[in-house]
């Protein structure tokens, strides 16, 4: 083919030869990397994808580009270079899955993004950072379980926030500050949560907790004989006959007695 004959450059061309050899796709002009070409890299291997990104300098790159892996397979992320990652994409990733906040770097992180995170899982709490662990966001995870007060720090421990975790969540009475522990706290842990909550394993393990609680609750005169097994089972102490009701004594004092873990752990096996 002499020189006037050569072929001009065409997306056809291009596109056959990433399909070829995608690391070619460094050498196409930019006006020829569009979603038609990305789409030939995506329909590969997701391999392929990650080692584009990774391999690739960044000036071959474009955010557009990144954006579009991203959409595609929001795990990409984690392998676009930090120069090219955009709100747009991060939030687009969280959207798909609410882990891939743990790949987004600390100075594009927003608020936003952790709202749509947690309200997804509630486990990705972890990962969001103490500045964005505001009221808004504490109440989100103690909505969606109340355990979640242990990881929400103090200056966020509101009187509303912790009655939220308590109503769903018994055993959350373990972590609300003692300037806030009120009578009505109690009550709707006697009413709403035992005596399944002498069963959790937080609670077995706080002497002051289920001392307390044994203190305030009375069980039914005809509460089933696997309860009282299982409640026998795990403390020292027995049941005593009153008017309208049974209750536990324990045998010993918060100050005088600990509950030795391996042994614990043996008697939950049994439940």
């Amino acid at each position: 083919m002499t020189e006037n004959n050569k072929e001009e450059p065409s997306q056809q061309m291009y596109n056959e030869a990433v399909k070829l050899a995608p690391m070619s796709i460094v050498d196409v002009p930019e006006k020829f990397q569009n979603k038609e070409l990305w789409d030939i890299i995506m329909d590969m291997d997701l391999g392929v994808c990650a080692y584009l990104l990774t391999r690739l300098p960044s000036t071959s790159l474009s955010t557009d580009m990144c954006e579009h892996f991203v959409d595609i397979q929001c795990n990409l992320i984690q392998y676009v270079p930090k120069e090219l990652i955009t709100i747009k994409m991060c939030e687009n990733a969280i959207n798909q899955y609410a882990y891939t906040i743990r790949f987004v770097p600390n100075n594009i992180l927003t608020l936003k993004m952790c709202r749509i995170a947690v309200t997804q899982a509630v486990e990705t709490f972890k990962y969001v950072p103490l500045e964005y662990r505001t009221v808004e966001i504490c109440e989100i995870i103690v909505r969606k379980h109340g355990s979640f007060l242990k990881y929400v720090p103090e200056e966020s421990k509101t009187e509303h926030i912790c009655q939220i975790a308590i109503n769903n969540y018994g055993g959350a009475l373990l972590h609300v500050p003692k300037k806030l522990l009120s009578e009505d706290m109690y009550k709707i842990v006697i009413k709403e949560h035992c005596p399944n909550l002498f069963f959790d394993h937080e609670i077995i393990k706080s002497n002051e907790m289920h001392n307390i609680l044994f203190e305030k609750f009375e069980f039914p005169k005809n509460v089933d004989n696997n309860v009282k097994n299982k409640i026998s089972s795990l403390y020292d102490g027995q049941f005593e006959d009153k008017e309208n009701s049974l209750v536990f004594r324990l045998s010993f004092s918060k100050e005088s007695k600990s509950i030795d873990e391996d042994n614990l752990n043996k008697k939950r096996k049994l439940i």
